[in-house]
């Protein structure tokens, strides 16, 4: 439970983080540089990994892969119960 609660966690902090980004670009249209839309031109918009890798990419997956343990004890404990 504690891994599936920690990986929603996760993926609202990347929704939070896409909204502040859309304000962030709403403001940066009235600004004299688009910083932010250059920042991300180079960063290949979040296309190629080799250029890009997106944390919460990576961080939703911790939580999965530390659930495997848990799950396979849960198994290994119900098949030495029958």
């Amino acid at each position: 439970l504690i891994c599936i609660v920690w990986y929603y966690n996760i993926q609202s902090y990347q929704q939070l983080n896409a909204g502040k980004f859309k304000v962030i670009h709403d403001m940066e249209q009235r600004l004299p540089y688009p910083c932010y839309d250059e920042e991300w031109r180079y960063l290949a918009e979040g296309k190629d990994p080799r250029v890009y890798r997106p944390f919460t990419t990576i961080e939703r997956r911790i939580p999965v892969v530390l659930a495997l343990p848990y799950i396979g004890l849960f198994i290994y404990g119900l098949v030495t119960l029958i």
